[in-house]
């Protein structure tokens, strides 16, 4: 809002609100009195806007940041009630007597205030001479009051009602001057403050010194007392006044002027002072207007009021072309009645007319309509302490009371307080603008016109003779264009003042038509800004002009320039023709001061040129930025609060608005909610696991949209839920007892994320859990000691809060099931083992069955009955290959239905196949050296029938010399790789459990070994000697054998 209520486009004003006026009241953005609601009221703008001319703010200082030395915002003027008050019956302001008069006045900071007191005068004939004499003191003055000053006065009138009042300047301020004229007369006494002083003058005389004649009927009608003080002196001046006497020889005109008994011919008036500052709570910028009244004594009323006059005020002419808009907050004290009033009147006029429009913000009551006078009451009539924005078309206003052709000239804010005594009104005003276009009427539509040669409100025209400015029905748009016709060395000119800041970014546009050339001369369009600089823009030249570039001016010869015929548009960025001056002009703002249309034809020449459409443009985008959300991760429930800013160089900022989408669906917008350069808006709230995306869109006056995106990848946030569910457990009921199998029925909602699952806890055990409604549990109290136990349903949604609910139970079933005493025989079973499983089961109702389950490796689960043998009960698990794992679990059930298990199949026991039986091995050898190229062959036999085998090791005197696989059956040693003598080969059989078992022969190597090969595979072939277990001995002595038979030969 910091500029978007100054400016406005000309073909797009959609109104935040939307009057409806209505006889003997009317309301903005309300049903009228005939019950009809007005057909043009939204709720909020559009942001869809076709780019369009640019309005500008007409209103001097609109956000009132500008303040003078008191703290007053500059550019308006003030008016208003100070402090006064008055007492006919002061015992201190007595000069004789017990009692005098007694008149107060101080002035406000900003408004000045004149107090009196009167007393009428029955008619006395000024032909008889009249003496005027009274006491009076000036108590207390202020030090330093420029143009204060205290007077009496004397009013005469004659039958003509032909005035002359007689001002006696009692006491004032030396800078004060006064001048007389044909209906007052000042006489200066200027006696010194604070003593008592005597007065006394022969008014007859007074008015002959004049030079007016005095006629019989003449007579003085009142005698006055008064005292004025300016801005600023909030101290009070008091003037006391005594023996008060106008009189003849034979009568006296004022009986009471002595006070001493109660007064019948005095009256006075009682204000209390009002107040114009500035206030620090603003809807823009830092400062905020602030009028505050009060009344602070009786018999007071309280008002101020701000006053501006639209410098060169815009006409309203068609819808769109000119705008009100404001902010505004009216707040009451704790005190107060509903006689307090506060409104924005608009004055407008044409040639024969003014015409006031009020609109009532705070009022007891609003007054009817007149052709001179329409009374508004605005959306949020009498509402306060809050702000509220104020927008209007006035074209709209005007045309529902059957105004029209009228122009704007000044705008006042009022305040006023009038009820009871200490009640307050205090209203604030920010952000004020009247918008119109900066040539006002740059179409020449507006009708109302003060002459023939007058172009429309606002244009002044002018020419030499020989030439002529009217309208032309030969217009571009509209029903009428500027027409200047010229002849015979004679200009003709139309200008416009104006007060409008051009910013960077600005386009000018304007329309011509060259209707008839036929010599030579100029005709330009000129645009004249602040500090003397112009710019000239020639669509007719044909001589050489005066107007040449230099310091300060830059003329463009535009394309089309002397071409006749049809219309054509000229479009001029206007920063860039200002830039262009060397050296440049070296401001980044322009105000424009005055736009000129200009035609020169010299002698024996004919020119007539159209004019229309002068028309200013913005075409740079506003900027807007993403400030914050609230909160930051929204729930399902709560609206996202988005707070964005937006600015604009010029135009202003129309509408800020969230544009914004779920899961990817389709866009949808929100208009923002505007406060200065800061803009507010909610994105409703959404479903719970919605992922919102969103970005934001400013469009200013012009319709040119800027956009914040977040850099194209948008802003965006996944709803969540932080609120629990609801969970009642409805049966069983507290303090009840169960048994046997029992229903647990439970009601779980959750409106936000819904229920993801209920669980079930019989002292914060786990008995159940549900994932869909309805959610019933079949619960087993049987599996539970009997006794009292708290019963707990837990319902947890999806957004990760859970609730609960308990109620206490008593389960009374009696003894339960037992089940026990699980064994298995053998505890570490082989093989080829077949297992014995036995349990003990127990119930006071006897068993009715016990089952064993059972899976070998991973197989299918098998099971088979236990049989029993009193509270035992035993069944047997087949053999399984050594390193099956075996699983089982048993489940008994009484007689009653109840069961009791040991393990289950999600957590069974188990055992591993095992294998303690070593494996078998033997061994037979060949020691002929010259049939096996001298080593011992040995072929080796090893098996293992249950883990299988895993190796077979060579082993000399307890070395390893090798490892055999578990199926080779063949080694050939090398006796040559040890030193001669006895020797212990060794064969060690491991199976895969890590059992062994060893067969070894005891070998002498060395000492003729060598040719005993032969004789030693005899006595194998004759004995056939294999060595197994034990053969160690058996090896040694068939070696032994064999040397020996050798030997014996």
């Amino acid at each position: 809002m910091k500029q978007g209520r100054h400016l406005l486009t000309l073909s797009m004003i959609v109104l935040l609100s939307i009057l409806v006026l209505a006889v003997p009241e009317a309301v903005i953005g309300d049903v009228s009195a005939n019950g009809k609601a007005s057909p043009n009221t939204m709720n909020s703008p559009s942001t869809e806007r076709t780019p369009g001319p640019l309005l500008l703010n007409t209103v001097q200082n609109p956000s009132f940041e500008t303040v003078d030395g008191r703290g007053v915002p500059t550019d308006f003027s003030y008016y208003g009630s100070g402090d006064v008050r008055y007492n006919f019956s002061s015992a201190s302001s007595a000069s004789a007597g017990s009692y005098g008069a007694m008149l107060e006045v101080a002035s406000t900071e900003a408004l000045a205030e004149t107090g009196y007191i009167s007393a009428d005068i029955d008619n006395a004939a000024l032909e008889e001479i009249l003496d005027f004499s009274f006491d009076w003191r000036l108590a207390t003055w202020p030090a330093d009051g420029d143009f204060a000053y205290v007077l009496a006065f004397v009013q005469t009138t004659n039958s003509s009602s032909s005035d002359m009042n007689l001002y006696y300047i009692l006491w004032m301020q030396e800078s004060t001057s006064f001048t007389n004229s044909t209906t007052h007369c000042y006489f200066i006494r200027n006696d010194t403050a604070g003593a008592w002083h005597s007065f006394s003058t022969n008014v007859t005389s007074d008015f002959l010194s004049t030079g007016l004649s005095l006629d019989p009927s003449r007579v003085v009608t009142m005698a006055r007392f008064e005292a004025y003080m300016p801005a600023g002196y909030t101290d009070p001046a008091q003037l006391d006044i005594d023996e008060v006497s106008l009189s003849n020889t034979s009568h006296e005109y004022i009986p009471d002027g002595t006070f001493e008994t109660a007064v019948t011919q005095w009256d006075g008036f009682s204000r209390c002072a009002g107040h114009v500052s500035t206030s620090g709570f603003a809807t823009e910028g830092d400062r905020s207007l602030n009028i505050t009244t009060a009344r602070t004594h009786d018999d007071g009323e309280s008002f101020a009021y701000a006053t501006q006059y639209l410098y060169s005020g815009p006409p309203v002419y068609a819808p769109g072309k000119v705008i009100l808009s404001l902010d505004w907050r009216v707040s009451r004290g704790t005190v107060h009645d509903e006689d307090n009033y506060a409104y924005v009147r608009l004055y407008l006029q044409n040639a024969t007319r003014i015409v006031t429009v009020t609109f009532y913000l705070v009022a007891p009551s609003v007054s009817s309509n007149y052709s001179s006078s329409v009374s508004i009451r605005v959306k949020d009539f009498n509402s306060t302490d809050t702000w509220h924005h104020l927008s209007v078309d006035l074209y709209d206003v005007l045309a529902e009371c059957e105004l029209d052709n009228l122009t704007a000239y000044s705008i006042r804010l009022y305040c006023g307080t009038y009820g009871t005594l200490g009640s307050r009104t205090v209203l604030l005003v920010d952000s004020f603008s009247i918008l119109a276009a900066p040539a006002r009427n740059p179409g020449f539509e507006a009708a109302w016109r003060t002459g023939p040669s007058d172009v429309g409100s606002g244009w002044n025209s002018g020419g030499d003779p020989g030439s002529s400015v009217s309208l032309s029905g030969d217009a571009h748009s509209g029903k009428h264009s500027l027409n200047l016709t010229a002849s015979d060395d004679a200009a003709a000119w139309a200008t416009r003042p104006v007060y409008a800041r051009m910013a960077k970014g600005i386009e000018m546009r304007f329309s011509y038509r060259n209707r008839r050339i036929e010599g030579t001369g100029v005709a330009y369009l000129q645009l004249a800004f602040e500090g003397g600089y112009l710019l000239y823009y020639f669509f007719a030249r044909n001589v050489t002009y005066s107007a040449l570039n230099s310091s300060t001016t830059r003329s463009y010869v535009l394309p089309d320039c002397n071409v006749t015929g049809s219309w054509r548009t000229v479009v001029r960025n206007i920063s860039r023709d200002l830039s262009n001056f060397t050296p440049p002009f070296g401001h980044d703002q322009w105000n424009l001061t005055y736009i000129r249309c200009h035609l020169y034809s010299e002698s024996g020449s004919n020119f007539t040129v159209l004019l229309d459409d002068i028309d200013f443009y913005d075409v740079v985008p506003p900027t807007v930025s993403h400030k914050s959300r609230t909160p930051a991760s929204p729930t399902y429930y709560e609206p996202a609060t988005v707070a964005a800013q937006a600015t604009d160089n010029l135009a202003g900022v129309y509408a800020v608005s969230i544009v914004y989408r779920v899961n990817g669906g389709t866009w949808s917008q929100v208009v923002m909610t505007p406060g200065g350069s800061d803009y507010v808006g909610q994105i409703p709230a959404c479903p719970f696991g919605g992922t919102v995306e969103y970005y934001l869109v400013a469009t200013d006056l012009c319709g040119v949209n800027g956009t914040d995106d977040n850099g194209g990848a948008y802003y965006s946030y996944v709803v969540g839920d932080d609120i629990v569910p609801e969970v009642s457990i409805l049966t069983p009921a507290n303090k009840t007892s169960v048994s046997g199998i029992e229903t647990v029925s439970v009601e779980a909602t959750d409106v936000g994320s819904g229920i993801a699952f209920v669980t079930l806890y019989l002292d914060d055990t786990l008995v159940g859990n549900l994932t869909a409604s309805p959610y019933t549990f079949s619960w087993d109290t049987r599996l539970h000691t009997d006794g009292v136990h708290t019963l707990k349903a837990v319902a947890h949604d999806n957004g990760g809060n859970s609730a609960e609910d308990s109620v206490v139970v008593e389960i009374q079933n009696g003894e339960p099931l037992i089940l026990s005493g699980l064994a298995i025989t053998p505890n570490e079973p082989e093989y080829d083992d077949a297992v014995r499983v036995a349990v003990y089961a127990q119930a006071t109702g006897g068993i009715e069955n016990v089952t064993l389950h059972y899976r070998i490796g991973s197989g299918a689960w098998m099971s088979t009955a236990m049989s029993a043998s009193g509270d035992k009960f035993v069944a047997t698990i087949p053999p399984a290959v050594y390193g099956t794992v075996v699983s089982y679990y048993v489940i008994a059930y009484d007689t009653t239905g109840l069961a009791a298990q040991l393990g289950n199949e999600s957590s069974p026991y188990a055992y591993t196949v095992g294998d303690k039986t070593p494996p078998t091995i033997s061994f037979a050898f060949d020691i002929n050296i010259e049939r096996h190229n001298g080593m011992v062959y040995f072929t080796v036999n090893a098996s293992d029938a249950g883990s299988g085998l895993e190796s077979i090791k060579v082993y000399v005197d307890d070395t390893l010399i090798a490892t055999l696989g578990p199926t080779e059956t063949e080694y050939l040693w090398d006796p040559s790789t040890v030193p001669p003598g006895a020797h212990n080969v060794t064969f060690v059989a491991v199976d895969l459990a890590g059992n062994s078992a060893s067969a070894s022969v005891t070998i002498k190597t060395g000492g003729g070994l060598g040719g005993l090969g032969e004789a030693f595979a005899a006595v194998l072939s004759t004995y056939g000697i294999a060595i197994g277990f034990g053969a160690a001995i058996a090896g040694y002595i068939v070696l032994r054998i064999v040397i020996a038979q050798r030997r014996g030969k």
